[in-house]
Protein backbone atom coordinates (compact mmCIF):
# COMPACT_ATOMS: atom_id res chain seq x y z
CA UNK A 1 0.00 0.00 0.00
CA UNK A 2 2.93 2.54 0.71
CA UNK A 3 4.17 1.52 -2.19
CA UNK A 4 1.26 2.34 -4.52
CA UNK A 5 0.68 5.43 -2.36
CA UNK A 6 4.01 6.55 -3.70
CA UNK A 7 3.97 5.38 -7.38
CA UNK A 8 0.54 7.33 -7.46
CA UNK A 9 1.87 10.43 -6.29
CA UNK A 10 5.09 10.28 -8.91
CA UNK A 11 2.57 9.55 -11.72
CA UNK A 12 0.30 12.42 -11.16
CA UNK A 13 3.10 14.44 -11.81
CA UNK A 14 4.83 12.22 -15.03
CA UNK A 15 4.28 15.39 -16.90
CA UNK A 16 5.22 17.94 -15.22
CA UNK A 17 8.52 19.92 -17.29
CA UNK A 18 12.00 19.05 -15.75
CA UNK A 19 13.80 21.61 -14.00
CA UNK A 20 16.86 22.97 -14.98
CA UNK A 21 18.85 20.83 -12.34
CA UNK A 22 17.14 17.69 -13.11
CA UNK A 23 17.13 18.13 -16.72
CA UNK A 24 21.11 19.25 -16.95
CA UNK A 25 21.63 15.83 -15.48
CA UNK A 26 19.36 13.82 -18.13
CA UNK A 27 21.18 15.74 -20.47
CA UNK A 28 24.49 14.98 -19.57
CA UNK A 29 23.31 11.03 -18.96
CA UNK A 30 22.38 10.98 -22.20
CA UNK A 31 25.25 12.70 -24.03
CA UNK A 32 27.71 10.17 -21.76
CA UNK A 33 26.07 7.03 -23.36
CA UNK A 34 26.90 8.91 -26.63
CA UNK A 35 30.77 8.97 -25.63
CA UNK A 36 31.07 12.61 -24.54
CA UNK A 37 33.64 13.17 -21.48
CA UNK A 38 32.30 14.57 -18.45
CA UNK A 39 34.12 17.54 -17.51
CA UNK A 40 36.23 17.30 -20.15
CA UNK A 41 33.27 18.32 -22.58
CA UNK A 42 29.61 18.25 -20.69
CA UNK A 43 30.59 20.26 -18.19
CA UNK A 44 28.62 21.13 -14.72
CA UNK A 45 29.49 21.30 -11.14
CA UNK A 46 28.45 18.24 -9.64
CA UNK A 47 30.34 15.38 -8.12
CA UNK A 48 29.91 12.22 -11.27
CA UNK A 49 27.75 10.25 -9.88
CA UNK A 50 24.95 11.70 -10.20
CA UNK A 51 25.47 11.57 -14.03
CA UNK A 52 26.37 8.50 -14.22
CA UNK A 53 22.57 7.44 -12.31
CA UNK A 54 20.96 9.39 -15.09
CA UNK A 55 22.96 7.63 -17.66
CA UNK A 56 22.17 4.46 -16.17
CA UNK A 57 18.33 5.35 -16.37
CA UNK A 58 18.11 6.46 -20.01
CA UNK A 59 19.99 3.25 -20.61
CA UNK A 60 16.96 1.35 -19.40
CA UNK A 61 14.18 3.80 -20.97
CA UNK A 62 15.43 6.23 -23.61
CA UNK A 63 12.28 8.64 -23.40
CA UNK A 64 13.75 11.32 -20.86
CA UNK A 65 10.47 11.81 -19.11
CA UNK A 66 10.27 8.22 -18.19
CA UNK A 67 13.71 7.57 -17.53
CA UNK A 68 13.59 10.78 -14.43
CA UNK A 69 9.68 8.66 -13.56
CA UNK A 70 11.62 5.81 -12.88
CA UNK A 71 14.61 7.87 -11.27
CA UNK A 72 12.06 9.48 -8.83
CA UNK A 73 9.73 6.51 -8.38
CA UNK A 74 13.30 4.10 -7.04
CA UNK A 75 14.59 6.36 -5.30
CA UNK A 76 11.49 6.98 -3.28
CA UNK A 77 10.64 3.23 -3.08
CA UNK A 78 14.60 2.22 -2.13
CA UNK A 79 14.08 5.31 1.11
CA UNK A 80 11.00 3.74 2.25
CA UNK A 81 12.17 0.14 2.66
CA UNK A 82 15.53 1.39 4.29
CA UNK A 83 12.98 3.68 6.48
CA UNK A 84 11.46 0.77 7.13
CA UNK A 85 14.18 -1.54 8.18
CA UNK A 86 15.51 1.15 10.14
CA UNK A 87 12.47 2.16 12.01
CA UNK A 88 11.90 -1.52 12.96
CA UNK A 89 15.25 -1.81 14.74
CA UNK A 90 14.19 -1.47 18.37
CA UNK A 91 10.67 -0.70 18.46
CA UNK A 92 9.39 -3.68 16.15
CA UNK A 93 7.66 -3.62 12.56
CA UNK A 94 4.57 -1.29 13.40
CA UNK A 95 6.56 1.64 14.17
CA UNK A 96 8.84 0.60 10.78
CA UNK A 97 5.52 0.33 8.81
CA UNK A 98 4.39 4.31 10.18
CA UNK A 99 7.80 5.88 9.68
CA UNK A 100 7.52 4.57 6.05
CA UNK A 101 4.07 5.71 5.57
CA UNK A 102 4.91 9.60 6.81
CA UNK A 103 7.54 9.26 4.26
CA UNK A 104 5.12 8.19 1.45
CA UNK A 105 2.95 10.98 2.27
CA UNK A 106 5.91 13.73 1.95
CA UNK A 107 8.30 11.94 -0.33
CA UNK A 108 6.97 14.38 -2.95
CA UNK A 109 6.14 17.39 -1.45
CA UNK A 110 5.25 20.18 -3.38
CA UNK A 111 6.47 23.11 -1.35
CA UNK A 112 9.80 21.10 -0.89
CA UNK A 113 10.10 20.88 -4.54
CA UNK A 114 10.48 17.17 -4.49
CA UNK A 115 8.48 15.56 -7.50
CA UNK A 116 11.92 15.39 -9.79
CA UNK A 117 14.82 13.19 -8.19
CA UNK A 118 17.31 15.91 -7.64
CA UNK A 119 20.75 14.91 -5.72
CA UNK A 120 18.59 14.83 -2.36
CA UNK A 121 16.45 12.22 -3.44
CA UNK A 122 19.95 10.01 -4.12
CA UNK A 123 21.61 11.17 -0.98
CA UNK A 124 18.34 10.42 1.29
CA UNK A 125 17.88 6.56 0.14
CA UNK A 126 21.70 6.17 0.09
CA UNK A 127 21.68 7.48 4.08
CA UNK A 128 18.70 5.52 4.90
CA UNK A 129 20.19 2.72 3.91
CA UNK A 130 23.46 3.87 5.56
CA UNK A 131 21.44 4.50 8.87
CA UNK A 132 19.56 1.20 8.85
CA UNK A 133 23.14 -0.82 8.27
CA UNK A 134 24.86 0.60 10.81
CA UNK A 135 21.84 0.14 13.40
CA UNK A 136 22.07 -3.67 12.68
CA UNK A 137 26.44 -3.65 12.63
CA UNK A 138 27.50 -6.50 15.28
CA UNK A 139 30.66 -6.65 17.13
CA UNK A 140 32.54 -8.56 14.38
CA UNK A 141 35.51 -6.03 13.39
CA UNK A 142 34.32 -6.96 9.61
CA UNK A 143 30.40 -6.85 9.78
CA UNK A 144 29.26 -6.80 6.65
CA UNK A 145 26.30 -4.49 7.20
CA UNK A 146 29.35 -2.51 8.61
CA UNK A 147 30.89 -2.44 4.84
CA UNK A 148 27.19 -2.15 3.56
CA UNK A 149 26.82 1.43 6.03
CA UNK A 150 30.21 2.58 4.64
CA UNK A 151 29.48 2.02 1.00
CA UNK A 152 26.29 3.42 1.29
CA UNK A 153 27.46 6.31 2.87
CA UNK A 154 30.47 6.70 1.05
CA UNK A 155 28.28 6.95 -1.78
CA UNK A 156 25.81 9.92 -0.69
CA UNK A 157 29.49 11.88 -0.16
CA UNK A 158 29.46 10.91 -3.68
CA UNK A 159 26.42 12.38 -4.80
CA UNK A 160 27.45 15.98 -2.67
CA UNK A 161 30.02 16.08 -0.15
CA UNK A 162 28.07 18.16 2.06
CA UNK A 163 26.92 15.06 3.71
CA UNK A 164 30.54 14.05 4.75
CA UNK A 165 30.69 15.87 8.22
CA UNK A 166 27.92 13.12 8.75
CA UNK A 167 30.26 10.06 8.47
CA UNK A 168 32.69 11.88 11.00
CA UNK A 169 29.78 12.02 13.38
CA UNK A 170 28.07 8.51 12.79
CA UNK A 171 32.01 7.63 13.51
CA UNK A 172 32.36 9.47 16.77
CA UNK A 173 28.62 8.27 18.14
CA UNK A 174 29.71 4.46 17.05
CA UNK A 175 32.99 4.56 19.66
CA UNK A 176 31.20 6.63 22.06
CA UNK A 177 28.48 3.86 22.31
CA UNK A 178 29.07 0.35 20.66
CA UNK A 179 27.67 -2.15 19.17
CA UNK A 180 26.20 -4.68 22.20
CA UNK A 181 28.93 -7.23 22.64
CA UNK A 182 31.55 -4.96 20.99
CA UNK A 183 34.64 -2.76 23.11
CA UNK A 184 35.42 0.42 22.30
CA UNK A 185 38.55 -0.42 20.76
CA UNK A 186 36.49 -2.83 18.34
CA UNK A 187 33.95 -0.40 17.94
CA UNK A 188 36.83 2.69 17.01
CA UNK A 189 38.47 -0.12 14.74
CA UNK A 190 35.28 -0.38 13.00
CA UNK A 191 34.40 3.23 12.90
CA UNK A 192 38.11 3.38 11.41
CA UNK A 193 36.71 1.00 8.48
CA UNK A 194 33.44 3.53 7.88
CA UNK A 195 35.62 6.69 7.60
CA UNK A 196 38.46 4.87 5.49
CA UNK A 197 35.61 3.43 3.07
CA UNK A 198 34.21 6.76 2.91
CA UNK A 199 37.79 8.25 1.90
CA UNK A 200 39.08 5.46 -0.24
CA UNK A 201 35.59 6.47 -2.79
CA UNK A 202 36.34 10.00 -3.28
CA UNK A 203 40.12 9.00 -4.00
CA UNK A 204 39.46 6.31 -6.58
CA UNK A 205 37.04 8.61 -8.20
CA UNK A 206 40.01 11.10 -8.35
CA UNK A 207 42.21 8.72 -9.54
CA UNK A 208 40.17 7.30 -12.47
CA UNK A 209 39.83 11.03 -13.48
CA UNK A 210 43.56 11.63 -13.25
CA UNK A 211 44.06 8.18 -15.27
CA UNK A 212 41.93 9.34 -17.80
CA UNK A 213 43.87 12.76 -18.23
CA UNK A 214 41.21 14.88 -17.10
CA UNK A 215 42.12 15.54 -13.00
CA UNK A 216 43.25 19.34 -13.81
CA UNK A 217 39.77 20.13 -15.08
CA UNK A 218 37.88 17.70 -12.58
CA UNK A 219 39.90 19.75 -9.71
CA UNK A 220 38.73 22.86 -11.24
CA UNK A 221 35.35 22.09 -11.49
CA UNK A 222 34.61 20.65 -8.02
CA UNK A 223 36.69 22.39 -5.76
CA UNK A 224 37.80 25.86 -7.47
CA UNK A 225 34.19 26.33 -9.00
CA UNK A 226 32.45 25.34 -6.03
CA UNK A 227 34.32 26.85 -3.93
CA UNK A 228 33.50 30.15 -5.64
CA UNK A 229 29.77 29.11 -5.93
CA UNK A 230 29.40 28.18 -2.02
CA UNK A 231 31.17 31.44 -0.71
CA UNK A 232 32.09 31.13 2.64
CA UNK A 233 31.91 28.25 4.72
CA UNK A 234 31.77 29.61 8.33
CA UNK A 235 29.20 33.19 7.45
CA UNK A 236 26.91 30.00 5.51
CA UNK A 237 26.53 27.65 8.59
CA UNK A 238 25.80 31.06 10.62
CA UNK A 239 23.08 31.96 8.02
CA UNK A 240 21.34 28.30 9.09
CA UNK A 241 21.18 28.95 12.45
CA UNK A 242 18.74 31.95 11.97
CA UNK A 243 15.58 30.55 12.79
CA UNK A 244 14.26 31.07 9.65
CA UNK A 245 16.38 29.44 7.97
CA UNK A 246 16.06 26.44 10.23
CA UNK A 247 12.24 26.44 9.65
CA UNK A 248 11.42 28.62 6.55
CA UNK A 249 7.83 28.63 5.68
CA UNK A 250 7.91 25.66 2.83
CA UNK A 251 8.76 22.92 5.91
CA UNK A 252 4.90 23.60 6.73
CA UNK A 253 3.86 20.34 5.64
CA UNK A 254 6.19 18.27 8.27
CA UNK A 255 4.68 20.05 11.24
CA UNK A 256 2.68 16.84 11.77
CA UNK A 257 5.85 15.25 12.51
CA UNK A 258 7.93 18.08 14.90
CA UNK A 259 3.93 17.35 16.70
CA UNK A 260 4.69 14.05 16.63
CA UNK A 261 8.60 14.44 17.84
CA UNK A 262 7.84 16.19 21.44
CA UNK A 263 6.78 13.42 23.39
CA UNK A 264 10.88 11.64 22.37
CA UNK A 265 12.51 14.80 23.06
CA UNK A 266 10.60 14.88 26.94
CA UNK A 267 11.75 11.74 27.17
CA UNK A 268 15.40 11.89 26.14
CA UNK A 269 15.50 14.36 28.94
CA UNK A 270 15.00 12.08 31.69
CA UNK A 271 16.91 9.39 30.29
CA UNK A 272 19.98 8.09 28.67
CA UNK A 273 20.26 8.10 24.89
CA UNK A 274 20.06 4.57 23.90
CA UNK A 275 22.72 4.10 20.11
CA UNK A 276 20.17 4.31 18.27
CA UNK A 277 18.87 7.27 19.10
CA UNK A 278 22.53 8.84 19.31
CA UNK A 279 22.77 7.87 15.91
CA UNK A 280 19.60 9.48 15.03
CA UNK A 281 20.75 12.64 17.09
CA UNK A 282 24.19 13.01 15.06
CA UNK A 283 21.93 12.07 11.66
CA UNK A 284 19.32 15.37 12.99
CA UNK A 285 22.25 17.82 13.87
CA UNK A 286 24.19 17.28 10.25
CA UNK A 287 21.49 18.08 8.10
CA UNK A 288 21.22 21.95 8.97
CA UNK A 289 25.18 21.81 8.30
CA UNK A 290 24.32 20.33 5.11
CA UNK A 291 21.73 22.66 4.25
CA UNK A 292 23.54 25.85 4.83
CA UNK A 293 26.77 24.58 3.36
CA UNK A 294 26.61 26.12 -0.16
CA UNK A 295 25.09 28.82 1.27
CA UNK A 296 21.52 28.60 -1.34
CA UNK A 297 18.76 27.31 0.99
CA UNK A 298 16.89 26.16 -2.11
CA UNK A 299 13.68 24.38 -0.89
CA UNK A 300 15.05 21.09 -2.31
CA UNK A 301 17.50 21.41 0.14
CA UNK A 302 15.62 20.77 2.82
CA UNK A 303 14.66 17.45 1.47
CA UNK A 304 17.56 16.02 3.57
CA UNK A 305 15.37 16.65 6.94
CA UNK A 306 12.48 14.20 5.83
CA UNK A 307 14.05 10.73 6.41
CA UNK A 308 15.49 11.61 10.20
CA UNK A 309 11.95 13.50 10.96
CA UNK A 310 10.12 10.72 9.75
CA UNK A 311 11.83 8.48 12.06
CA UNK A 312 12.14 10.37 14.88
CA UNK A 313 8.57 10.79 14.44
CA UNK A 314 8.02 6.87 14.66
CA UNK A 315 9.98 5.90 17.47
CA UNK A 316 8.97 9.01 19.53
CA UNK A 317 5.39 7.87 19.13
CA UNK A 318 6.23 3.85 19.86
CA UNK A 319 8.49 5.44 23.09
CA UNK A 320 5.13 7.06 24.32
CA UNK A 321 2.77 3.53 23.73
CA UNK A 322 5.65 1.75 25.61
CA UNK A 323 4.75 3.94 28.55
CA UNK A 324 1.57 3.30 28.68
CA UNK A 325 -1.08 -0.07 29.58
CA UNK A 326 -1.48 -0.66 25.55
CA UNK A 327 1.22 -0.20 23.66
CA UNK A 328 0.03 -1.27 20.44
CA UNK A 329 -3.06 0.92 20.15
CA UNK A 330 -1.48 3.98 21.62
CA UNK A 331 1.22 3.43 18.65
CA UNK A 332 -1.52 2.96 16.23
CA UNK A 333 -3.35 5.14 17.26
CA UNK A 334 -0.49 8.34 17.13
CA UNK A 335 0.62 7.18 13.80
CA UNK A 336 -2.72 7.26 12.11
CA UNK A 337 -3.35 10.54 13.97
CA UNK A 338 0.22 11.98 12.13
CA UNK A 339 -0.57 10.06 8.50
CA UNK A 340 -4.05 11.93 8.41
CA UNK A 341 -2.50 15.43 9.39
CA UNK A 342 -0.16 14.33 6.34
CA UNK A 343 -2.44 13.80 4.14
CA UNK A 344 -4.61 16.72 4.98
CA UNK A 345 -1.25 18.93 4.63
CA UNK A 346 -0.44 17.24 1.20
CA UNK A 347 -3.34 16.94 -0.27
CA UNK A 348 -4.34 19.64 -1.62
CA UNK A 349 -1.45 19.35 -3.95
CA UNK A 350 -2.71 16.73 -6.00
CA UNK A 351 -5.68 18.84 -6.97
CA UNK A 352 -3.43 20.40 -9.51
CA UNK A 353 -2.62 19.41 -12.70
CA UNK A 354 1.32 18.46 -13.48
CA UNK A 355 1.98 22.23 -15.37
CA UNK A 356 0.27 23.53 -11.93
CA UNK A 357 2.89 21.98 -9.88
CA UNK A 358 5.53 23.79 -11.82
CA UNK A 359 4.08 26.88 -11.72
CA UNK A 360 3.49 26.94 -8.45
CA UNK A 361 7.24 25.76 -7.57
CA UNK A 362 9.36 27.95 -9.91
CA UNK A 363 6.63 29.95 -12.05
CA UNK A 364 6.00 29.46 -15.46
CA UNK A 365 9.91 28.93 -16.79
CA UNK A 366 9.64 25.41 -17.66
CA UNK A 367 6.70 25.66 -19.14
CA UNK A 368 7.71 28.33 -21.44
CA UNK A 369 10.78 26.28 -22.05
CA UNK A 370 9.25 23.16 -22.80
CA UNK A 371 6.69 25.09 -25.04
CA UNK A 372 9.80 26.65 -27.16
CA UNK A 373 11.69 23.61 -27.06
CA UNK A 374 8.86 21.90 -29.33
CA UNK A 375 8.85 24.93 -31.84
CA UNK A 376 12.46 24.34 -31.98
CA UNK A 377 12.34 20.95 -32.81
CA UNK A 378 9.81 21.53 -35.09
CA UNK A 379 11.69 23.81 -36.87
CA UNK A 380 15.37 22.01 -37.30
CA UNK A 381 15.74 19.85 -40.28
CA UNK A 382 17.48 16.25 -40.15
CA UNK A 383 21.25 16.80 -39.38
CA UNK A 384 20.65 20.42 -38.00
CA UNK A 385 21.25 21.49 -34.30
CA UNK A 386 20.57 24.00 -32.55
CA UNK A 387 21.87 26.36 -29.48
CA UNK A 388 20.00 27.66 -26.33
CA UNK A 389 21.98 30.72 -24.81
CA UNK A 390 20.42 30.42 -21.08
CA UNK A 391 19.80 27.96 -18.01
CA UNK A 392 17.21 25.85 -19.60
CA UNK A 393 18.90 22.37 -21.11
CA UNK A 394 15.79 20.80 -20.93
CA UNK A 395 15.11 22.59 -24.15
CA UNK A 396 17.52 19.94 -26.01
CA UNK A 397 15.29 17.14 -24.13
CA UNK A 398 12.34 18.12 -25.52
CA UNK A 399 13.55 19.21 -28.84
CA UNK A 400 15.40 15.96 -28.97
CA UNK A 401 18.64 16.64 -30.14
CA UNK A 402 22.02 16.72 -28.76
CA UNK A 403 23.72 19.59 -27.72
CA UNK A 404 26.09 21.47 -29.73
CA UNK A 405 28.40 22.16 -26.88
CA UNK A 406 28.30 20.73 -23.65
CA UNK A 407 28.41 23.90 -21.42
CA UNK A 408 25.07 24.05 -21.13
CA UNK A 409 23.74 27.15 -18.70
CA UNK A 410 25.24 30.78 -19.90
CA UNK A 411 25.49 31.87 -16.15
CA UNK A 412 28.18 29.63 -15.98
CA UNK A 413 29.90 31.27 -18.71
CA UNK A 414 28.90 34.85 -17.80
CA UNK A 415 30.80 34.66 -14.19
CA UNK A 416 33.05 32.44 -11.99
CA UNK A 417 36.15 31.61 -12.01
CA UNK A 418 35.91 29.03 -14.98
CA UNK A 419 34.33 31.79 -16.96
CA UNK A 420 36.85 32.52 -19.35
CA UNK A 421 38.12 28.79 -20.17
CA UNK A 422 34.08 27.94 -20.47
CA UNK A 423 33.35 30.43 -23.06
CA UNK A 424 36.60 29.61 -25.23
CA UNK A 425 35.41 25.73 -25.09
CA UNK A 426 31.66 26.93 -26.17
CA UNK A 427 33.07 28.97 -28.99
CA UNK A 428 35.50 26.27 -30.60
CA UNK A 429 32.33 23.30 -30.31
CA UNK A 430 30.22 25.98 -31.77
CA UNK A 431 32.65 27.04 -34.32
CA UNK A 432 33.08 23.15 -35.49
CA UNK A 433 29.06 22.77 -34.90
CA UNK A 434 28.03 25.39 -36.96
CA UNK A 435 24.09 25.63 -35.46
CA UNK A 436 21.54 26.83 -38.09
CA UNK A 437 19.40 28.20 -35.17
CA UNK A 438 20.25 29.85 -31.83
CA UNK A 439 17.14 30.22 -29.02
CA UNK A 440 17.91 33.23 -26.71
CA UNK A 441 16.66 33.63 -23.36
CA UNK A 442 15.73 36.88 -22.13
CA UNK A 443 16.45 36.05 -18.23
CA UNK A 444 20.42 35.98 -19.20
CA UNK A 445 22.43 39.05 -20.81
CA UNK A 446 23.47 38.17 -24.55
CA UNK A 447 26.95 36.59 -24.88
CA UNK A 448 29.80 38.98 -24.96
CA UNK A 449 33.41 38.82 -25.63
CA UNK A 450 34.55 36.81 -28.98
CA UNK A 451 31.40 34.35 -28.22
CA UNK A 452 29.74 37.68 -28.66
CA UNK A 453 31.37 38.74 -32.04
CA UNK A 454 30.85 35.03 -33.75
CA UNK A 455 26.85 35.26 -32.36
CA UNK A 456 26.67 38.54 -34.21
CA UNK A 457 28.51 37.66 -36.89
CA UNK A 458 26.56 34.71 -37.85
CA UNK A 459 22.79 34.91 -36.48
CA UNK A 460 19.74 37.33 -37.03
CA UNK A 461 16.57 37.48 -36.31
CA UNK A 462 14.31 34.89 -37.70
CA UNK A 463 13.32 35.90 -41.22
CA UNK A 464 9.43 35.99 -41.04
CA UNK A 465 9.03 37.59 -37.37
CA UNK A 466 11.52 38.31 -34.45
CA UNK A 467 10.38 35.53 -32.05
CA UNK A 468 9.67 37.35 -28.68
CA UNK A 469 6.73 35.05 -27.00
CA UNK A 470 7.19 32.90 -23.70
CA UNK A 471 10.71 35.38 -22.84
CA UNK A 472 12.68 33.88 -25.74
CA UNK A 473 14.11 34.96 -29.05
CA UNK A 474 14.93 32.67 -32.18
CA UNK A 475 18.03 33.76 -33.97
CA UNK A 476 19.18 31.78 -37.50
CA UNK A 477 22.35 31.26 -39.51
CA UNK A 478 22.56 33.85 -41.81
CA UNK A 479 22.67 32.52 -45.61
CA UNK A 480 21.93 29.39 -43.32
CA UNK A 481 19.70 25.71 -45.06
CA UNK A 482 17.42 26.74 -42.01
CA UNK A 483 17.16 30.53 -43.36
CA UNK A 484 17.02 29.43 -47.16
CA UNK A 485 14.49 27.07 -45.91
CA UNK A 486 11.99 29.68 -44.01
CA UNK A 487 12.70 32.08 -46.86
CA UNK A 488 10.95 29.66 -49.12
CA UNK A 489 8.30 29.15 -47.15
Amino acid sequence: MIAAVIAFERWHTFEEPLDRDVATYAVIGGEMLQGRELYQDLWDHKPPVVYLAFAAARAVVSDPTGSVFLLGLLCAWTTALALFAAGSWGPGPPAGLWIAAFWALLCSDLALQASLPNTEAFINACLAIAFAALLRTGPRAWDVRLWAAAIFLAAAILFKPIVAPLALAWAVVHVCAPPEGASRSRAALQAAVLLGLCVLGAAAVGAYFAATGRWTVFWSTLVVHNRYYAGPLLPNLREGLRPARLLPAFLGDVLPLLVAILPGLLFGLVRRWSRRVALLAAWMVAVPAAVAAPGKFYPHYYQLWLPPLCIAAGWSLAALGARTRRPAAVTAAGGAAVVLALAFQVAPAYALSAADWSDTKYGDIFLRSRDVAREAGAMIGPGETFFQWGNEPEIYLYARRSPPTGVLWAQHMQAGPLRFILRSRALAQLSLADPQLVVLSRDEPPPTGALGEWFKERYEPHPTRVRQQKGFSFWVRRGGTLQRRLLAQ
